[in-house]
């Protein structure tokens, strides 16, 4: 009979995490995406968001600390950059000023 395996589950999610945290990395790198842009950020959020379930069952206060502080920065920068593009005059408004869409880092083209 099949048996739920929650650590193999949770450890499996934290993988997952890593991977999304590299990849991110790596297409930064690559210049593929942009620093400031959403992908980027979400790779952050989503990496931290899997690495917290993986300390669920191997739980380690250094990492646990890590993670909670890139998903918070991460969700602030995600903020930040989707009220930019809900003011009018978001064209001057320094690191976010640009003419992109919010999707612009996709593919490393600009709009």
């Amino acid at each position: 009979m099949f048996e739920f395996d929650v650590t193999f589950l949770c450890r499996a999610i934290g993988i997952a995490g890593s991977v999304i945290y590299v990849g991110g990395f790596a297409a930064l790198q690559m210049h593929w995406i942009e620093s400031k842009g959403l992908i980027y950020s979400l790779s952050k959020i989503l990496g931290a968001l899997f690495i917290l379930v993986s300390l669920i069952v191997d739980f380690n206060l250094a990492a646990a600390l890590t993670q909670c502080c890139f998903l918070g920065f991460g969700l602030v920068g995600l903020i930040l950059r989707l009220r930019s593009r809900m003011t009018p005059d978001h064209a001057r408004s320094g690191w976010a000023g640009t003419s992109k869409s919010l999707w612009s880092d996709v593919g490393g083209t600009e709009a």
